[in-house]
C-alpha cells in the first residue's frame, strides 16, 4: 500500500470514529442483530463490575 493510500485510510478511520451511531446503526454496520449487541453490552458491564 502506498503511503498516501495509507494516510487516506487513516483519515477515513478517524472520521468514522467521530461518528456517533445508535444501536440499530451499529448492528447494521457490524452485521449482527440488536439482541446480540445487547448481550455483548450486558456481558461487558458484568465483567467491568466484577473488577
Amino acid at each position: 500500500m502506498r503511503n498516501s493510500a495509507f494516510m487516506d485510510s487513516c483519515q477515513l478511520m478517524r472520521k468514522e470514529t467521530k461518528m456517533h451511531l445508535n444501536q440499530k446503526q451499529l448492528a447494521t454496520r457490524w452485521n449482527v442483530g440488536d439482541a446480540t449487541l445487547e448481550r455483548w453490552q450486558e456481558s461487558t458491564a458484568k465483567r467491568l463490575q466484577s473488577r
